[in-house]
């Protein structure tokens, strides 16, 4: 699927590449959504573009994240998304503070950029398409306004930092609502264990995808695609980044907290079942010896020939347990 703005503000779809017949120099952005690196090299036939550079998606170096020359300018971002069918929502904020539980793990796939003297294409993947299709349709006015193909770009990636700056909020978020949870539940689940693995691994993921658009931004100052204004635009997004990079750091502070919380309830609830175990062995232990005193097989125990030995000795037993459980109540054991 293709979606074209033109110059003159009118928008097109197209549900497949061959079915572009526009002129190159009409269109001013192009979002392109595709399910295979096949599909790169119809995209360069179609708008002009080198596609060698965006199938290095799989590396890691800031060399396979950014690339100009005098073609072009490209950028390989690794965009983290939410798989939950809630993502939008999510986004939204329409979940209710009481489902932290329906938030799941952030994951990460490649989106392209690609600025050439006169056009921009975002290329995403139809999972990073619904996050994407969302907030380029709440910028769909403002897209509409712009004339330029690097205001348009610039517009992109204030729009991913937005994306970056509003799925960290979620995260806090969720931190907050289950950190209260955790006070006033008595045990801890395995459920809510991987909970909190999930959390701590998407703000992870928020931390990776933030430097790294963090580098790609320094590079973009010396770029000769973008005019003094962008440049000063982008500054100010790099700068905005550095206050989101604080708020990882809070999540992080925050999630440290809750997993201490949580191992001082799983200590607790292990130092109540020690304490359960210690009762009843203590508990047990006098019968215990009674009756292996009174189970020797000596020929001559006193004890035995008497009538009333036997409930004697039973007597004996519940007494001793009812001064030991007597005592712990009084330890605030039990």
């Amino acid at each position: 699927m293709i979606d074209i703005y033109f110059k003159n503000g009118e928008t097109k779809r197209y549900e497949w590449m061959r079915d572009v017949d526009v002129p190159l120099q009409d269109m001013l952005f192009v979002n392109v959504v595709k399910d295979g690196a096949e599909e790169f090299n119809e995209l360069a036939h179609i708008f002009k573009i080198d596609p060698s550079f965006l199938a290095q998606k799989e590396d890691i170096e800031i060399s396979s994240r950014y690339q100009e020359d005098e073609r072009q300018l490209s950028i390989n971002l690794k965009f983290p998304y939410l798989r939950s069918e809630d993502a939008r929502k999510e986004v939204e904020g329409e979940l209710s503070r009481k489902s932290s539980q329906q938030f799941q793990r952030i994951h990460r796939q490649t989106i392209h950029i690609v600025l050439t003297h006169g056009l921009v294409l975002l290329i995403m993947t139809p999972d990073t398409q619904r996050v994407l299709t969302y907030y380029l349709g709440q910028k769909a006015m403002k897209l509409k306004s712009l004339h330029t193909h690097e205001e348009i770009f610039t517009l992109l990636i204030q729009m991913i930092n937005d994306y970056y700056a509003d799925v960290i909020q979620i995260i806090i978020d969720r931190v907050i609502v289950y950190s209260e949870k955790i006070t006033e539940i008595k045990r801890v689940s395995e459920n809510d264990l991987n909970f909190i693995t999930h959390l701590n691994f998407s703000n992870m993921h928020m931390k990776e995808s933030v430097i790294e658009i963090q580098k790609i931004l320094l590079l973009l100052k010396t770029s000769s695609f973008l005019d003094h204004a962008q440049k000063n635009k982008l500054q100010l997004e790099y700068e905005d980044l550095l206050i989101v990079a604080e708020h990882i750091q809070f999540s992080f502070d925050r999630i440290d907290d809750l997993e201490e919380n949580v191992s001082n309830k799983i200590n607790l609830e292990q130092n109540r079942i020690m304490n359960i175990f210690t009762v009843i062995t203590v508990c047990i232990a006098p019968p215990t010896l009674i009756a292996g005193i009174y189970g020797m097989n000596f020929q001559y125990m006193p004890e035995l020939a008497t009538r009333y030995g036997y409930y004697f000795s039973l007597a004996s037993m519940v007494v001793v347990i009812l001064i030991f459980l007597g005592y712990f109540k009084h330890k605030k054991w039990i």
